[in-house]
């Protein structure tokens, strides 16, 4: 059976390529850190009606908090009147503070995805305007949801 289309996606931890099918879609998603998997959803499963959520990247917090760790750390080890317990210290915060803010600045930006639920009302396909192909986006989505409303 031939693809009707495709969609590529591209985050910071995961790229998807959506493939999708008459009467299903198929995501190839291949993970930074916990490798490459395939899902089949089928296109009956999910209710036509889509949800739309902006949403920063999970790692944003987290590099938020490393990288003020980092300055801290940075300000406490080259304040005047204390002395460096070690100067290396100072190196390795400083490192770890540009880091963790190029990460901050990197996941800064909200992201649009697409929610689609399952007949049952859980969660059944998401999709994010993210990556080379974002400028198909909105075409993609209606093209799910004219297929959901087929089968």
């Amino acid at each position: 059976m031939d693809p009707i289309a495709t969609y590529t996606e591209r985050l910071l931890q995961v790229r998807r390529v959506f493939t999708l099918y008459p009467d299903k879609v198929v995501v190839d998603a291949h993970w930074l850190v916990k490798g490459s998997f395939r899902s089949t959803i089928p296109l009956d499963s999910l209710k036509p009606a889509c949800h739309e959520h902006h949403l920063r990247n999970k790692l944003f917090r987290k590099a938020a908090l490393v990288a003020t760790i980092g300055v801290v750390l940075v300000a406490w080890t080259v304040y005047p009147r204390i002395p460096s317990p070690l100067p290396i210290l100072t190196i390795v915060a400083g490192v770890i503070a540009i880091a963790a803010l190029a990460l901050t600045a990197m996941t800064r930006p909200r992201i649009l995805f697409v929610h689609f639920d399952t007949r049952e009302g859980k969660p059944g396909l998401d999709i994010a305007r993210a990556g080379p192909d974002k400028t198909q986006f909105d075409n993609f989505v209606k093209l799910i949801q004219k297929q959901i409303r087929t089968q």
